[in-house]
């Protein structure tokens, strides 16, 4: 659409719901743009600052409600963890994620860092998409389209599930903020062998065991029986490196309980860190956090000596 035509949208009384869906979503983030730089340029005159303000509350709104109802968006994902590719933005702190309407902006991001990927969501996948952003510690999202962009706090698109009022006995377990430092620190420790740089971890590090420590996760498990039908023991699956070293895996949440292969085979236990050392055999190094995205590896040894 032309820029006149826009100018006459931006400036008209009326709310032309055909014309608002016919515009492209670089175009809304033009128009919202524009409101606010209109908004600033009149602060001396109310009334028109006033309009300009309700405009672009206006255009924002149509943002936010094309977040759920495009066709299909593009987001950028890293190879590392299989999961969204987070950044936390110098001056906001904001840790937030990028999304493409177009897919070829999104590949070229990609090509600068061959540790990422681009998923593709269709609408239906959408609203599943931004409520399992929470359990990632992620807030904010990188919104581009054309040459536009523009940054959306998460919870302006969907609300995140209020627990509060559940039993903490009965609350679904999350471990958001460890599961975010795991996704930073899988990044960066991956990014050093691109970049050849070497940077100091530990502090990170020793953030991802404080609170795996505090936590509480997901055990999964099968139960073996005798011959009169009596349960027997518990099996636990297990990680096998290379090395030969056996870990058993742990989750931070349902979502990665979900990726675990035949997982419907699996019963699931919470508990925390402490005791699920507990239950392993002496032949066990270990427990491997979300073997199918950041792989965070923990040992006895580890264990021990922080306390």
């Amino acid at each position: 659409m032309d820029k006149e035509k826009l100018n006459d949208i931006l400036l008209g009384t009326k709310f032309d719901k055909a014309k608002m869906d016919a515009l492209t979503f670089d175009e809304l983030i033009e128009l919202y743009e524009a409101a606010l730089y209109s908004m600033i340029r009149n602060k001396g005159q109310e009334r028109r600052a006033k309009f300009f303000q309700s405009r672009a509350q206006v255009f924002y709104m149509l943002i936010l409600e094309r977040m759920m109802t495009v066709d299909q968006i593009f987001v950028l994902f890293s190879n590392v963890s299989k999961l969204p590719y987070v950044v936390c933005d110098e001056k906001t702190f904001d840790d937030q994620i990028y999304l493409f309407m177009e897919e070829d902006k999104a590949a070229a991001k990609k090509d600068s860092n061959k540790f990422q990927s681009v998923v593709k969501l269709e609408k239906n996948q959408l609203k599943n998409f931004y409520l399992s952003l929470y359990p990632l510690g992620i807030n904010a999202l990188i919104v581009s389209a054309g040459e536009k962009r523009i940054r959306i706090q998460l919870k302006e698109i969907c609300t995140e599930p209020d627990f509060s009022k559940i039993p903490e006995e009965k609350r679904p377990v999350t471990n958001p903020e460890l599961q975010l430092t795991s996704i930073y620190y899988v990044q960066q420790l991956r990014e050093q062998i691109q970049n050849g740089e070497k940077k100091d971890l530990t502090e990170m590090l020793e953030e991802i065991h404080a609170n795996l420590k505090s936590g509480k996760f997901f055990l999964i498990y099968r139960k073996s029986e005798n011959e009169e039908g009596s349960p027997e023991k518990i099996e636990l699956p297990s990680v096998k490196l290379k090395n030969g070293e056996i870990f058993h895996p742990i989750f931070t949440d349902l979502n990665e309980v979900l990726k675990f292969p035949n997982v419907k085979t699996f019963h699931p236990m919470i508990l925390d860190l402490k005791s699920i050392f507990k239950l392993l055999a002496p032949e066990v190094k270990g427990v491997i956090l979300n073997p199918q995205s950041v792989q965070i590896m923990v040992t006895r040894e580890v264990i021990n000596k922080e306390k």
